[in-house]
């Protein structure tokens, strides 16, 4: 369960930092291409990303977690689906 919570975590920030870049950082470097309205033009196609990421990124980690709680609760299951994929 603290493998899950822990992959969690990282899928987890790994989505908010991503969303992050992309609101803040891209539009930066339009902006030192082509100037202000590059920047802005930027912003306005980042941000769908930038919500989008982070719902995904705790979507991701809710089913990651949910999965080590199941695990935790029912090991056998867990061996079961090791068996399958081997």
């Amino acid at each position: 369960m603290r493998e899950g919570l822990e992959h969690a975590y990282d899928t987890l920030s790994k989505g908010f930092s991503t969303a992050a870049h992309t609101i803040i950082a891209v539009p930066i470097q339009e902006m030192e291409r082509s100037g202000p309205q590059g920047s802005v033009r930027a912003v306005i196609r980042a941000l769908p990303i930038a919500v989008v990421k982070p719902v995904v990124g705790v979507s991701e980690a809710l089913s990651i977690t949910l999965l080590g709680v199941r695990n935790k609760l029912d090991p056998g299951s867990r061996r079961e689906e090791e068996e399958l994929w081997r």
